[in-house]
């Protein structure tokens, strides 16, 4: 399963470093393989990857810091306008970025 987590406070950050997480710390969302591939389709994540210089890809872990999420949230309202059919997925990845940036965490993508 591939998943696009926030912490929801530093120290549940330092926790996700050390895999020690404990229920509540993340704000996260599963992505089903045909989201996937979705997202996949249309370039999102090499989207992200070329703007905000992250390796995003199958098999790799990566995070978005804190510092660049304002640029990952536009570029995501961006692609949520250019490709409306996913409406659901948008709002989700959306408030887990709005999360990161409230609680000056990070954006973590476990692929």
């Amino acid at each position: 399963m591939k998943t696009i987590c926030a912490p929801i406070s530093e120290q549940a950050k330092l926790r996700l470093d050390f895999d020690e997480n404990i229920e509540g710390d993340l704000i996260e969302l599963n992505i089903s393989q045909s989201d996937y591939e979705a997202l996949e389709k249309i370039d999102y994540f090499n989207c992200l990857n070329k703007h905000l210089g992250l390796l995003i890809d199958n098999y790799e872990d990566e995070s978005i810091s804190y510092e660049d999420l304002p640029k990952a949230l536009d570029l995501t309202i961006e692609y949520s306008y250019k490709y409306s059919g996913l409406e659901e997925l948008w709002c989700s990845i959306k408030k887990i970025i709005l999360t990161a940036i409230e609680n000056k965490t990070a954006v973590f993508f476990f692929f």
